[in-house]
Protein backbone atom coordinates (compact mmCIF):
# COMPACT_ATOMS: atom_id res chain seq x y z
CA UNK A 1 0.00 0.00 0.00
CA UNK A 2 1.26 3.49 -0.71
CA UNK A 3 2.01 6.12 1.93
CA UNK A 4 -1.38 7.80 2.02
CA UNK A 5 -3.29 4.52 1.96
CA UNK A 6 -5.21 5.38 -1.20
CA UNK A 7 -6.25 2.30 -3.15
CA UNK A 8 -7.69 2.17 -6.62
CA UNK A 9 -10.06 -0.42 -8.02
CA UNK A 10 -8.88 -2.82 -10.70
CA UNK A 11 -11.41 -1.23 -13.05
CA UNK A 12 -9.95 2.26 -12.46
CA UNK A 13 -6.43 0.95 -13.08
CA UNK A 14 -7.53 -0.82 -16.27
CA UNK A 15 -9.23 2.33 -17.55
CA UNK A 16 -6.13 4.42 -16.83
CA UNK A 17 -3.86 1.91 -18.54
CA UNK A 18 -6.18 1.77 -21.55
CA UNK A 19 -5.81 5.50 -22.06
CA UNK A 20 -2.02 5.11 -22.19
CA UNK A 21 -2.26 2.13 -24.53
CA UNK A 22 -4.45 4.25 -26.83
CA UNK A 23 -1.54 6.65 -27.25
CA UNK A 24 -1.84 9.22 -24.49
CA UNK A 25 1.22 9.97 -22.41
CA UNK A 26 1.55 8.62 -18.89
CA UNK A 27 1.98 12.19 -17.65
CA UNK A 28 -1.23 13.50 -19.18
CA UNK A 29 -3.33 10.53 -18.05
CA UNK A 30 -1.95 10.73 -14.51
CA UNK A 31 -2.60 14.47 -14.33
CA UNK A 32 -6.15 14.17 -15.71
CA UNK A 33 -7.05 11.37 -13.30
CA UNK A 34 -5.36 12.93 -10.28
CA UNK A 35 -2.94 10.07 -9.71
CA UNK A 36 0.82 10.01 -9.52
CA UNK A 37 2.91 9.37 -12.61
CA UNK A 38 4.79 6.66 -10.72
CA UNK A 39 1.61 4.80 -9.70
CA UNK A 40 0.42 4.63 -13.29
CA UNK A 41 3.87 3.58 -14.47
CA UNK A 42 3.95 0.83 -11.84
CA UNK A 43 0.55 -0.47 -12.96
CA UNK A 44 1.70 -0.56 -16.58
CA UNK A 45 4.91 -2.38 -15.67
CA UNK A 46 3.00 -4.92 -13.57
CA UNK A 47 0.56 -5.49 -16.41
CA UNK A 48 3.39 -6.02 -18.90
CA UNK A 49 5.13 -8.40 -16.53
CA UNK A 50 1.98 -10.52 -16.20
CA UNK A 51 1.72 -10.72 -19.99
CA UNK A 52 5.39 -11.49 -20.68
CA UNK A 53 7.70 -11.84 -17.67
CA UNK A 54 10.85 -12.35 -19.75
CA UNK A 55 10.34 -9.28 -21.95
CA UNK A 56 9.58 -7.17 -18.90
CA UNK A 57 12.81 -8.27 -17.23
CA UNK A 58 14.83 -7.44 -20.34
CA UNK A 59 13.32 -3.94 -20.43
CA UNK A 60 14.24 -3.44 -16.76
CA UNK A 61 17.83 -4.49 -17.39
CA UNK A 62 18.15 -2.22 -20.43
CA UNK A 63 16.85 0.83 -18.56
Amino acid sequence: MNKNGKRYSDEFKADAMSLVKEGRSISSVAKDLGISYQSLRNWLNASRQKQDPEASRILELEA
